[in-house]
């Protein structure tokens, strides 16, 4: 506390205590009692009616005298690392003070009520290896403490905490905030309404279990330190891009892997710690080169994955202007029905031919291949069902295998599957079959690739 509050001692001389009180005038304004191996509150320092700074700290004072009330002036007082075990109610009516560390005090809880009288207090510390008696464990601060509007800096380091004092919320005018656990509880989360402190300007809340961090620690736009350091943080949220005043991010010995991507965003953003973390996501050895490096290494990644991203879409748009549909369809079997622009209305898809070459056996004119049946329902008469069907599928010489449909067309399954396959065209008698006489139909089949099969033997 002594770092934020300016002592005086370079201005006025100071005073040394002693019990000899004609030493001491009634125009001091500083004294620096500390370290003396005091039992009680001398009184001396009583009768200093225009004392402003008193420091009493590492004594072993156990009580604060109710004649404090006589010093109107006083604007510090220092009394951490004593004995205190309760604090006296007119120490409520020193409408002046503004700073005030009571740390490493064994005090009783219910004496911290006291201290919402102190309208005009900015700075109070109540943290310490004794504050585990100071504060209830699990138990929230004093409501009075909401009373305190003008309070700037609270110092609660080292309390036994089960959760985060939500009083402290109703604190608007809080600057800097220091809950950090060097031992005893740990917290293991912080509130989300930690964002309504709009004016808070450093967060210290390392030494704890937190696995994650409040969203809302991005909406607080005057947020220029965060200390999270030596907790169990996994990730931390996006939303901390948006924290444009962040100029501390300290991150040492967590859990991370991974940093947001827009990271780099914060322009202000001049010290950022990341060891002791089992980074993957920029690498250890990016990390160790700087802010530069991390900031360099984020902008080609999110350069990469802006690019991929567009040619996404353009294939997207391809896909769609092409007549084949949704992409998600395409790379999957397509579905029945209209799936493209190019599509006919009411014509499903697999009724459509592939407009594919013409066999060479029609080409040559030769005659399409029957049953015996299908000739004589053709003329009239009576005749016995029979289509290529009814006969063993050969694999033609190509390779390919094909699949009699009915009596005079032949599928060939060269690339597609059954639906949707490419159909021959009608199909004829091997090439010479005419020549050689044959009066019975012969039951062959001409691949649209030019190869042909007969029935086997």
């Amino acid at each position: 506390m002594s770092k934020d509050i300016t002592k005086w001692a370079g201005r006025v001389p100071q005073v040394p205590q002693t019990r000899d009180a004609r030493r001491v005038t009634g125009r001091t304004f500083f004294l620096d009692a500390s370290g003396r191996g005091l039992q009680a509150f001398p009184p001396e320092v009583l009768a200093l009616r225009e004392l402003e700074e008193v420091h009493l700290e590492n004594n072993r004072i156990q009580e604060i005298p109710g004649d404090i009330r006589q010093l109107r002036r006083l604007r510090v007082l220092y009394l951490d690392g004593n004995r205190l075990q309760r604090l006296c109610p007119e120490l409520g009516a020193l409408e002046g003070l503004e700073g005030l560390d009571l740390s490493r005090n064994p005090l009783p809880p219910a004496s911290l009520a006291v201290l919402g009288g102190l309208c005009a207090l900015r700075q109070l510390r109540l943290g310490g290896p004794l504050a585990a008696r100071v504060l209830p464990p699990g138990g929230p601060l004093p409501r009075a403490f909401g009373s305190l509007s003008k309070l700037k800096i609270l110092g609660l380091t080292g309390n036994e905490f089960h959760s985060f004092p939500e009083v402290v919320f109703s604190l608007k005018s809080l600057e800097k905030l220091y809950i950090g656990q060097d031992q005893g509880l740990k917290l293991t989360c912080v509130p989300e309404d930690i964002g309504k402190l709009q004016s808070l300007k450093e967060l210290y809340i390392e030494n704890n279990c937190l696995e994650c961090l409040p969203v809302s620690l991005g909406s607080m736009p005057n947020l220029e330190v965060l200390d999270c350091r030596h907790n169990l943080l996994k990730q931390l949220p996006e939303a901390i891009c948006q924290a444009q005043a962040l100029r501390e991010l300290l991150l040492e010995d967590n859990l991370l892997t991974h940093l947001p991507e827009n990271l780099d965003a914060l322009v202000n953003l001049q010290v950022l710690t990341l060891k002791d973390n089992p980074m993957e996501e920029p690498p250890g050895d990016v990390c160790a080169g700087g802010n530069e490096a991390i900031w360099a290494h984020l902008r080609r990644n999110r350069a990469r994955a802006i690019m991929a991203t567009k040619i996404q879409a353009w294939w997207r748009g391809v896909v769609v202007r092409k007549g084949l549909g949704r992409l998600d369809e395409v790379l999957r079997a397509r579905k029945k029905g209209k799936t493209s622009p190019k599509d006919k209305k009411g014509e499903k898809p697999e009724e459509r031919r592939l407009q594919l070459p013409r066999p060479p056996a029609v080409r040559a004119g030769l005659p399409a291949v029957r049953s015996r049946g299908a000739a004589r329902r053709r003329r009239g008469g009576p005749g016995t069902r029979r289509s290529l069907s009814a006969s063993p599928c050969v694999p033609f010489p190509c390779g390919r295998s094909c699949l009699s449909s009915g009596s005079t067309a032949v599928r060939c399954f060269r690339e597609a599957p059954v639906n949707g396959a490419a159909r021959c065209s009608r199909v004829g008698p091997p090439p010479g079959a005419a020549q050689q006489g044959q009066s019975q139909p012969v039951l062959a089949a001409v691949c649209s690739f030019g190869c042909w099969a007969g029935p086997s033997v």
